[in-house]
């Protein structure tokens, strides 16, 4: 006795598409890319033994320095406005920076999503970081940096966002010399910049545990395309 058609009408497709479903989900994470662009010196903060220096000779007026961050993290769901704070610590995956440093090592890191409705997040970034190669010119290997501003979602999740961002640098044993003077300053330096940015990109990688469900399925209904006999 033949099978009944139901099960060659309905029960082939109905596996595939069940295999199929299953096999398509797929993991996702975040790429975030964030550029400072390049931070201006504070003059203002600038302080030794209680004196500005800073109008005898504008010691960083020409310095800059700048953050070129990578950063991946889960991906999340940016259209829930309830969905509460998301913090990812130490998820830099790569740092380049100017003029300062020449092997920065990054020592910690804090990364905050904080859903503000269903199309925009506030994001913070902080990370301390220390020059992990030979010292230059007498001067101390750290600093502290922050940002942080709003993300525009996209339909896709993916994201564009700027913020402010500041830069605590303390300088020890610095030597800086302008035309008969030289001063050693050991002090906090402040960086700043209002027009940092920063760019998400969702991508998607499909699980190899489905791939290989969807797979299975795929050779089952290879195999259920043969007549099936029911014996009485």
């Amino acid at each position: 006795m033949k099978a009944p058609r139901f099960y060659s009408v309905f029960y082939k497709p109905l596996v595939f598409i069940i295999f199929a479903l299953w096999g398509s989900n797929a993991l996702a994470y975040l790429v975030i890319n964030y550029d400072s662009n390049d931070l201006m010196w504070q003059s203002e903060e600038l302080r030794i033994d209680d004196d500005d220096y800073a109008s005898y000779g504008d010691f960083f007026i020409d310095q800059t320095i700048n953050f070129k961050i990578k950063i991946i993290i889960p991906d999340i769901e940016s259209s829930n406005p309830e969905t509460a704070p998301s913090v990812f610590n130490d998820v830099i995956k790569s740092i380049s920076t100017s003029n300062i440093f020449t092997s920065p090592l990054i020592t910690k890191s804090r990364f905050e999503l904080i859903p503000e409705g269903p199309l925009f997040s506030y994001w913070s970034l902080t990370f301390d970081v220390i020059e992990s190669g030979p010292l230059t010119n007498g001067t101390a290997s750290g600093g502290s940096f922050s940002t942080g501003g709003f993300i525009s979602w996209n339909p896709d999740g993916s994201g564009v966002g700027n913020g402010i961002a500041n830069f605590m640098y303390y300088w020890d044993n610095w030597v800086y010399r302008r035309q008969q003077m030289e001063w050693i300053l050991n002090t906090d330096v402040h960086f700043a910049n209002y027009e940092s940015q920063l760019t998400i990109e969702k991508v998607s990688v499909a699980e190899p545990i489905p791939l290989g469900l969807l797979l299975a399925g795929m050779i089952f209904i290879f195999f259920a395309r043969r007549p099936i006999k029911l014996k009485i």
